[in-house]
């Protein structure tokens, strides 16, 4: 479900849940691309070019890395994380009427931020597999979706989160995950 926060911008973590398509002609022009790819690509990068044309820098020169690396011999797919938070998997489609590029363009909680976690709060590695899917801002359904296990058994993982992070909510988890303190806003 997408929602929108007071500035009429959509909630950024609704659209973390599913990987974005986009498809890309020989010349690197987009020729689809679903809408949340399109706002992903606008908040991925600084000053974008018109995001219903072409990738904006710099998803546009990861993505031309990954095509000048191919040759007959290698497998034509790569993953690339351009900037922070998202990663690019890239492959090569042929088709009668000539060949395109599918970029799958999906946003990551770091990695780093899940390690130090697991370190800090001494987490197991299916809390540690929750948590990163929290981040991504899955919901509890989800998340037993995507681990293949009952919303019973993640909810007893997200209370084992929270005790052991000692946070009160999903929100607080993150921030105290992130190592960021929270303050209260003085009115």
């Amino acid at each position: 479900m997408m929602t929108e926060n007071g500035d009429g911008h959509a909630d950024i973590m609704a659209l973390r849940s599913k990987p974005r398509l986009i498809v890309l002609d020989e010349s690197l022009r987009i020729v689809f691309a679903d809408w949340t790819a399109i706002l992903t690509l606008m908040r991925a990068c600084d000053n974008p070019r018109d995001p219903l044309e072409s990738l904006p820098e710099p998803l546009n020169g990861a993505v031309r890395d990954v095509i000048a690396s191919w040759d007959a011999s290698t497998a034509a797919e790569a993953v690339v994380e351009p900037i922070p938070d998202v990663a690019l998997r890239v492959s090569r489609l042929r088709g009668e009427s000539g060949s395109y590029i599918a970029v799958f363009c999906e946003n990551l909680a770091r990695r780093d931020d899940i390690k130090h976690a697991a370190d800090t709060f001494s987490l197991t590695r299916r809390e540690q597999e929750v948590l990163r899917l929290v981040m991504q801002g899955f919901s509890t359904p989800e998340i037993a979706a995507e681990l293949t296990i009952a919303e019973t058994t993640v909810s007893d993982y997200f209370k084992q989160l929270l005790r052991k992070t000692g946070a009160k909510n999903r929100t607080e988890m993150i921030a105290r995950v992130l190592g960021w303190s929270a303050h209260k806003r003085q009115e």
